[in-house]
């Protein structure tokens, strides 16, 4: 499958970079996918259900699971941008998920902006560079990423072999924050799509994943079979909440549960092509102490879509 990058600019969606929330639904069988030629499609959408994709590469400078059980400090520190001031550089970011996923941006309440990446059937779909073919890289304007923003990842599995999400994120100009940071939260709202069902490949829509971002906040998920709340790497957040957040390995090595993501790799003249740095760690959601998070068990474990989440204001300035 040809997958996309999108430069995301107000609530449209132009060719190339970044966007503040990620919609992820993941589980591929990688060693025993083909990697061939797949067919493109995707979709965007906003609050207003204006927006509209375009497909391209994105060529700007930039720079992986078992479940390790513990979230990386990255040395940063990420809290240090004041929310009353102006508006703070523009933010771009570079993502892939095992094995489908969207991606928007909002507030504490709601995702504003969303936009779906074409769901992986193929591992290539997930992992090849250059960008574009494997991870999509996108790009929030400075106007639409105040400290006040969250980036939002959602996600739903196709109930085979693996499931994660990996990527990046930085301001123009300063260290990026990856996947596997401790200021990371996910909710699990067990509302199932199986991306192995063709009907359900899109995951869900803009207004359900709203309704259930209310739900996370509230606490008012069902405990049986959602996570009732946010959790992170220690647990829960929301007071309650089941389970955590999984932090697995990172994009070192293909030795683990996932190959090597996409790289960024130096240019003859000093440049960078966009790519997954090292340092990022595939993350996932489980209810369960034990196991392995990223590989699939079931959906009493997963209880997917997930909906990841981290605030603006700890992206390094």
């Amino acid at each position: 499958m040809r997958r996309r990058a999108f430069l995301v600019v107000g609530g449209g969606i132009t060719p190339p970079l970044c966007a503040l929330a990620v919609a992820v639904g993941c589980a591929t069988t990688v060693a025993q996918e083909p990697d061939v030629p797949a067919v493109d499609s995707g979709s965007g959408s906003s609050a207003d259900g204006t927006a509209s994709a375009v497909s391209g590469d994105a060529k700007v400078a930039s720079d992986t699971g078992t479940d390790a059980g513990a979230a990386v400090d990255t040395g940063i520190d990420t809290g240090a941008l004041d929310p009353d001031a102006g508006p703070p550089a523009p933010v771009e970011c570079v993502v892939t998920c095992d094995n489908a996923y969207g991606f928007g941006w909002g507030n504490a309440t709601s995702l504003k902006t969303y936009n779906t990446a074409p769901a992986s059937i193929l591992a290539g779909d997930i992992f090849n560079c250059p960008v574009g073919n494997g991870p999509e890289a996108y790009f929030i304007p400075a106007a639409d990423a105040p400290p006040s923003a969250f980036l939002y990842a959602v996600a739903w599995a196709d109930h085979s072999v693996t499931q994660g999400l990996i990527g990046q994120f930085k301001r123009e100009g300063a260290p990026a924050l990856y996947t596997g940071d401790l200021n990371w939260e996910v909710c699990a709202t067990g509302i199932d799509y199986n991306t192995s069902i063709a009907a359900q490949r899109p995951g869900p829509p803009l207004a359900e994943i709203n309704d259930e971002i209310v739900k996370c906040n509230m606490g008012a998920g069902n405990p049986a079979t959602s996570s009732a709340g946010w959790v992170n790497s220690a647990g829960a957040i929301t007071p309650g909440a089941i389970g955590r957040l999984a932090i697995g390995e990172d994009n070192t090595s293909s030795a683990g549960n996932f190959p090597i993501a996409c790289q960024s790799t130096t240019l003859a003249d000093g440049g960078k092509t966009l790519g997954i740095d090292p340092a990022s760690k595939w993350m996932w959601y489980t209810s369960v102490p034990g196991g392995d998070a990223f590989r699939w068990s079931s959906q009493a474990a997963t209880r997917h879509f997930l909906i990841f989440r981290l605030s603006a204001a700890r992206l390094p300035p």
